[in-house]
């Protein structure tokens, strides 16, 4: 199921049939292995950007935004966030900086980060995913 992507924006990979009976055929614990890996060389193009585009006073807000890795043994999940998530932690302004207040203009970082560099993103995860699929199955 995909995952809602702050104010509502839904976020899903698709058409990954090829990866997603290679990836089946493995166990689950190397699934997400490889899966993981993948997503977070991806990913870190995201985060470099997202960085990138926020602004800066202090610091502290590009500081924060990192990248978190999540497994329940059978699905993975790799986001770029900012702190704790938003209206929390420290950066809890994170938020109000990238949709506005009713005071504030918003000035977007991490849509405009993915919105750039999602398409790249999904190309390198698949190639990486791919690249390992294929040494695994030469090796046996």
């Amino acid at each position: 199921m995909p995952r809602k992507a702050g104010k509502g924006r839904t976020v899903a990979v698709l058409g990954l049939g090829k990866v997603d009976r290679r990836l089946k055929r493995l166990a689950p614990d190397l699934q997400a292995r490889y899966a993981a890996q993948a997503m977070e060389a991806g990913m870190s193009l995201v985060l470099q950007a997202a960085k990138a585009n926020a602004p800066v006073d202090t610091g502290e807000l590009r500081d924060a935004i990192h990248m978190e890795t999540h497994s329940d043994g059978s699905r993975v999940s790799v986001e770029v966030k900012v702190g704790e998530g938003d209206f929390l932690g420290d950066q809890y302004y994170a938020a109000m900086v990238e949709y506005g207040t009713y005071k504030m203009a918003a000035h977007p970082y991490m849509l405009p980060a993915y919105e750039d560099q999602g398409p790249r993103a999904r190309a390198l995860t698949l190639r990486i995913l791919l690249a390992g699929l294929r040494r695994l199955a030469n090796r046996g």
